[in-house]
């Protein structure tokens, strides 16, 4: 684990609550991005929250990312907020989504007078949605997170935006939870390992 990494150096505090810290330390990321590299930050969040480009996030969209939003069908651990959006994300770290979870998100939504209402689940794992009764409106896994940010790099300007893009990233490989490009070396390595170990 490297010293300069601060999510990692963070981590060790917050192992009994492994997927907030997960969580927390992805929004706060996020909403830098939102300020430092805006267009970066929409970038991310419409890979996140947007399928087949259906709506889109405005560059002057006054946009909120909270955690833990209180309702009375539970406590969803991401919240995109907009004057027409409004966005829960259930994020999974190694547990499968809670019983009619994504069920009771929707039942969450109904009430909000904003345009565009959608629950979207983040996990670490796939998941076999075919005898679920709800299903997200999207689902994404935590390795696209990882691509996304790390095909951000050679575009981002801003000095501590290309830390915490870094960081959260060597964070996730940390945690197992990217998927990196296997390249010639791996796939000549491979073979010459076997070989080592026979």
């Amino acid at each position: 684990m490297s010293s300069d990494n601060i999510f990692s150096a963070l981590a060790k505090y917050n192992s009994a609550r492994d997927e907030n810290y997960l969580t927390e330390a992805f929004v706060f990321l996020m909403n830098s991005l939102l300020i430092r590299e805006r267009a970066i930050g929409l970038e991310i969040l419409t890979q996140l929250c947007v399928s087949n480009n259906e709506f889109s996030f405005d560059e002057d969209e006054a946009i909120s990312i909270s955690t833990q939003e209180t309702t009375e069908q539970g406590t969803p651990d991401i919240k995109v907020f907009s004057p027409d959006k409004l966005i829960y994300i259930e994020v999974k770290h190694d547990s499968p989504p809670g019983y009619k979870q994504i069920e009771r998100y929707k039942k969450a939504l109904e009430s909000s007078p904003v345009t565009i209402k959608h629950v979207n689940l983040l996990t670490r794992f796939a998941v076999d949605f075919s005898e679920a009764e709800e299903q997200p409106y999207k689902h994404v896994r935590w390795f696209e997170i990882y691509n996304w940010l790390a095909n951000t790099m050679g575009r981002v300007k801003d000095p501590v935006s290309v830390y915490l893009i870094d960081s959260f990233n060597s964070f996730l490989e940390v945690k197992q939870m990217s998927l990196q490009k296997v390249s010639w070396e791996y796939i000549s390595g491979v073979p010459a390992l076997n070989n080592l170990i026979n």
